[in-house]
């Protein structure tokens, strides 16, 4: 049964003030029949909110989304996240509907193209269309404390305990475009080199993605992102490449 949010919240009150959780030390012990949820645990929980029950997901491998961001700070700056953490405003963190926590995701300002990279510790935002409420230091970055929403992008860079920018053996690539017509897709493919078409399904309907290069460094990845733009590909951004595998490392490590 699905706990609300305020309850999973309550959890990682309770398990602080036991000195369960958040680096706390003492002589505080956990009943034998009482089972500690790791954070981890905590994370997969399904929560409600209001009428709507929230699922997280298990896997965030080369997830992306696009929608509004917003931000939240000093009215929650010393309180508890949801996954037990204390929320540091000054910290460059994020709260998440459904990513599973620690999860780093890269994040695009639409408007103004600026980027930062955030750690998913806490779930929301839970008003309108927003996709993703940012500290306010990952707000500052992106320039959107002002305005106070912003049109965003998600790539996630960095599944939990992965030990690194990818999972091991994956690459970055650059997203040209999503066509439904797949002579669109071929005409750039067609174009450029070291570029390809990715099919999916998505909302009962095939669709092609435009794939260009492949790289398991982000610096050589972002920088043909910005060439894309250059050719005239706006929209052009990062993700994980679909087809990258664990393989042997060699010397090059793109094809960029």
């Amino acid at each position: 049964m699905p706990v609300t949010i305020h309850q999973l919240r309550s959890v990682c009150a309770a398990l602080l003030a036991a000195g369960l959780v958040g680096g706390m030390t003492g002589c505080a012990t956990t009943p034998p029949e009482m089972k500690v949820p790791s954070r981890a645990e905590r994370g997969a929980i399904p929560y409600q909110v209001g009428d709507r029950v929230y699922y997280p997901i298990t896997d965030s491998n080369g997830f992306s989304e696009e929608g509004v961001a917003s931000w939240y700070g000093p009215g929650f700056h010393g309180k508890l996240t949801s996954n037990g953490e204390v929320y540091d405003m000054h910290a460059t963190t994020a709260a998440h509907k459904t990513l599973p926590f620690n999860t780093r995701v890269r994040v695009v300002n639409l408007d103004n193209q600026r980027e930062t990279e955030v750690r998913i510790n806490d779930r929301g935002p839970f008003a309108g269309n927003r996709i993703i409420d940012l500290s306010y230091q990952a707000a500052k970055e992106l320039g959107m404390i002002k305005s106070g929403i912003a049109p965003v992008r998600l790539v996630v860079t960095q599944r939990p305990g992965s030990g690194g920018a990818l999972e091991a053996g994956a690459s970055y690539t650059v997203q040209l475009g999503v066509f439904q017509d797949r002579k669109n897709a071929e005409r750039i493919i067609s174009r450029l080199e070291n570029s390809r078409m990715v099919p999916y399904e998505a909302k009962d309907a095939g669709f092609y993605r435009v794939l260009w290069g492949s790289s398991e460094d982000y610096a050589t990845a972002n920088a043909l992102k910005e060439r894309a733009r250059r050719l005239g590909y706006d929209g052009a951004f990062i993700v994980i490449d679909p087809a990258a595998r664990k393989r042997p490392k060699q010397p090059a490590a793109s094809n960029f």
